[in-house]
């Protein structure tokens, strides 16, 4: 598994880049337009016997917003996800009305 820095790192290189939401960033360095990434920590899975944990990998989802079929843009994230050696979930593209945006999600 890939560590959430590099994650980070590696689509911050193509798109602008934050965790959760660009709430935390001033208006003037939020992005514009997409397309755009967001990370969310998902659940950590836990292997444990005789009270210790002998494995734990926290799982993660990669968010891509973009005006619209943006397919340029899908493919240069599973490249990045193979060429990483990320194995991944695409789910389908899903039309956000009220943003007016498409999302991809891409759990890891």
């Amino acid at each position: 598994m890939i560590e959430p820095e590099r994650l980070y790192e590696m689509l911050a290189e193509h798109f602008p880049v934050c965790w959760y939401d660009f709430s935390e960033m001033s208006a003037e360095d939020r992005p514009k337009h997409p397309p755009y990434c967001a990370i969310l920590e998902e659940t950590a899975e836990t292997v444990d016997a005789d009270d210790e944990v002998y494995y734990s990998e926290t799982a993660y989802t990669v968010e891509l917003y973009t005006v619209r079929r943006d397919y340029s843009s899908e493919k240069l994230i599973e490249r990045l996800f193979r060429k990483n050696g990320i194995y991944y979930r695409k789910s389908a593209r899903i039309y956000l009305k009220e943003e007016k945006k498409m999302q991809i999600i891409y759990s890891i």
